[in-house]
């Protein structure tokens, strides 16, 4: 009885939260209430443990602008930002930047995020060669993981990490279309 409570109180402490362009933007707690855009996420409501599920559609979805994570983790509980198992929403979020647009997913001064089951493609800034963008961007973060993506390059991008510590990129599939 004891385990079972144990596993049942872990559960509850743990947040789901979903981003759909098609959810009405009440909260992010449910698919009819899912956030519309990145911009929208409330990160107050994110702590320790929590999901961010991402509308896949049922096959893909197309998801616009740059995702700016805005909490962190702590060990044993990361902030974890991933494709929907939902049936429906199970297809494969695909973070499409379109025409020069800097980054994909960002990640700045957090601790213990982990991003996993993402397509992120056409993240770059040809105006300006010199600027660190790309499809997700890692700076002043530690402890971060970046596992099982498919990410696609256009002119520059893929991972770009820099002042981070007892980071991890595995098990992604990178293309690029030129160098």
């Amino acid at each position: 009885a004891f385990l079972v409570a144990l596993t049942m109180s872990h559960a509850v402490l743990a947040g789901s939260f979903y981003i759909s362009p098609n959810g009405n933007g009440a909260d992010g707690r449910s698919w009819p209430t899912a956030w519309k855009t990145f911009r929208a996420i409330d990160w107050s409501n994110i702590k320790p443990g929590d999901f961010i599920y991402l509308d896949g559609g049922t096959t893909s979805k197309i998801h616009k602008g740059t995702l700016n994570v805005g909490a962190s983790g702590a060990a044993g509980q990361p902030v974890t930002i991933t494709r929907s198992v939902d049936s429906g929403h199970n297809g494969i979020p695909i973070f499409d930047g379109g025409s020069p647009s800097g980054i994909g997913v960002k990640i700045s001064s957090r601790n213990y995020v982990t991003v996993s089951g993402l397509t992120v493609r056409n993240y770059t800034d040809r105006r300006n060669q010199s600027k660190s963008t790309g499809n997700i961007r890692v700076a002043r973060s530690n402890n971060i993981i970046i596992d099982n993506n498919r990410l696609h390059i256009i002119n520059r991008g893929g991972v770009f990490i820099e002042n981070s510590t007892n980071s991890r990129i595995t098990n992604n599939n990178i293309t690029t279309s030129t160098f």
